[in-house]
């Protein structure tokens, strides 16, 4: 759960809104700039979405693809030949090279691209077998 979508305190006060004067990026609480903003208002009120909300959604794929793996692999049971069980179980424990924990991972964005294409072939892979 997110505390806030919508914390635009400072750039609701008064009669003027933006875009008619300038957003103001601060909030009022010290170090956590832009803390809150996962949308913003954009011209005629269309919410307009924040970086912060594209990677929620993209943690939330990730999440999704990880049980579909499992989900998939159970299906696939003893269909599955060993080399392609011991791939998907190696997703499912997630490279330390992608994420340890919630202080540990990288930011290299080509290794996470390259984390996602290696679980969506595996993915396919143990469709085709469950399907057959």
């Amino acid at each position: 759960m997110y505390w806030g979508t919508t914390h635009w305190d400072f750039n609701c006060e008064g009669d003027q809104r933006w875009p008619d004067k300038p957003w103001i990026t601060y909030n009022r609480q010290p170090g956590h700039n832009g803390c809150g903003y996962l949308i913003y208002p954009g011209p005629g009120g269309t919410p307009l979405s924040s970086i912060r909300l594209e990677l929620v959604r993209d943690g939330i794929e990730d999440y999704e693809y990880l049980y579909l793996l499992r989900q998939m692999l159970r299906a696939a049971g003893a269909k599955t030949p060993e080399p392609l069980r011991k791939q998907a179980m190696a997703e499912l424990n997630i490279d330390p090279e992608v994420l340890v924990d919630n202080m540990v991972f990288t930011e290299n964005p080509a290794k996470i691209l390259h984390a996602r294409k290696r679980i969506a072939e595996l993915i396919e892979q143990l469709a085709t077998l469950v399907a057959s």
